[in-house]
C-alpha cells in the first residue's frame, strides 16, 4: 500500500514516522470524540494520551505517564470554575500539613473594575516546603489564571514567587498577589 508523502503528491512507501503519525493522528481523533461529552479533565488526559502513545510503543524512546502531570481543568461557567492539583480533602487524605489561602474575587481590583466580582480564590500550600499543592478559582477568567498556578507547581517553585512577583495591572492574575498574601 502507497502513503503520500511530506516530500510532495506522489506515493512513497511508509516509514516509521508515518506509520507513528497515522496511529497519533488516529488515537487522537477516537480519544477527541470519545471525550468531546466529558469535562475538561478528561479531554485534556484524551489528547496526551493519544500523544504519548508512540512513545510507549517504543518510537520515540523512553516515556512518561500523564498520570504525574499536573492536568488542569476548567468548566466554562459564570464566573469560570478552574482547578489544579489537589483538593484541601485530598492533600488531608495525603498526609500533608497544610495551610489554605482564600479570598473572595470582590477582592481583584479587575474584577472591581469589570463588574465581576462573584467567586472565590482558594489554594492549598505544604507548610513544609511552601510548594503549592492545589488551587481552585471560580471567578471572571478563571481558565486564563489557573495557568500560571500551574507553571509555578510544575517548576517546583513556593507560592512566594506568586506572592512576591510584580504581576500586571489590573488583571485577574493580580489576583494570585492577594490569595497567596494570606498565608
Amino acid at each position: 500500500m502507497n502513503h503520500i508523502c511530506c516530500r510532495g503528491a506522489r506515493p512513497c512507501a511508509p516509514t516509521a514516522w508515518s506509520i507513528y503519525l497515522k496511529i497519533a493522528v488516529s488515537f487522537v481523533l477516537v480519544r477527541f470524540w470519545r471525550a468531546a461529552s466529558y469535562a475538561g479533565r478528561l479531554r485534556h488526559r484524551g489528547l496526551e494520551t493519544a500523544l504519548t502513545y508512540p512513545i510507549f510503543i517504543g518510537f520515540l524512546g523512553s516515556g512518561f505517564d500523564w498520570r504525574d502531570r499536573l492536568v488542569p481543568s476548567c468548566l466554562f461557567i459564570d464566573p469560570e470554575l478552574a482547578h489544579v492539583g489537589l483538593t484541601e480533602t485530598e492533600a488531608q487524605q495525603q498526609g500533608y500539613a497544610i495551610h489554605v489561602a482564600k479570598v473572595d474575587a470582590s477582592a481583584v481590583p479587575r474584577a472591581k473594575t469589570l463588574g465581576q466580582t462573584d467567586g472565590l480564590l482558594k489554594a492549598i500550600v505544604d507548610t513544609d516546603t511552601g510548594r503549592i499543592l492545589g488551587c481552585s478559582l471560580l471567578c471572571h477568567e478563571a481558565g486564563e489564571v489557573i495557568s500560571t498556578v500551574q507553571m509555578v507547581m510544575q517548576a517546583q517553585m513556593t507560592y512566594t514567587v506568586l506572592r512576591d512577583g510584580i504581576l500586571t495591572y489590573p488583571t485577574m492574575t493580580e489576583g494570585l498577589n492577594i490569595l497567596f498574601s494570606k498565608l
